[in-house]
């Protein structure tokens, strides 16, 4: 199985991460590529206030385990001949990358549903926990904040 989950604690370059870790060969038909930045403000925001800065916290071990079996599965499940997830914990900054999902299949279907469905259980049940700081001197903890959510168990 060719799959490869990494957690980086500094900031990463997606791109020069994935030319590392994936290979492309002679039967790969399609790569579907998803890199998420964090942004200094949320849509829903009633108040305003500007991000200045993210904690993204994780158990150590869990966390891991957790991601590899979302691999093995998207793996699995969509017939991939490659898969990478990338994810950023500690403390962030606006415009860093926090997440990189890049799969690689025969068909460009099986490539794209499965981006789609691991940024989703990244998103709904991954055990990452987010606290933004913000400009006026608070924090707040982001709950689930994306209307498609995984229906899978």
């Amino acid at each position: 199985m060719a799959y490869h989950i990494a957690l980086f604690a500094h900031e990463f370059q997606p791109f020069d991460y994935l030319q590392q870790q994936q290979s492309i060969t002679s039967v790969t038909g399609a790569q579907s590529v998803f890199v998420g930045y964090m942004r200094d403000f949320r849509s829903d925001d009633s108040d305003k206030a500007t991000i200045t800065g993210m904690t993204i916290s994780h158990y150590p071990g869990m966390t891991e385990k957790q991601l590899d079996k979302l691999a093995a599965q998207l793996h699995n499940d969509y017939h991939l001949l490659d898969l990478v997830i990338a994810h950023r914990v500690g403390e962030v900054k606006p415009t860093s990358p926090l997440v990189l999902v890049a799969a690689t299949a025969v068909h460009r279907r099986n490539a794209i549903e499965a981006v789609s469905e691991a940024l989703e259980t990244l998103k709904h049940r991954a055990p990452f926990w987010k606290q933004e700081h913000l400009s006026n001197g608070q924090s707040r903890w982001v709950t689930a904040n994306t209307q498609n959510h995984v229906q899978r168990s």
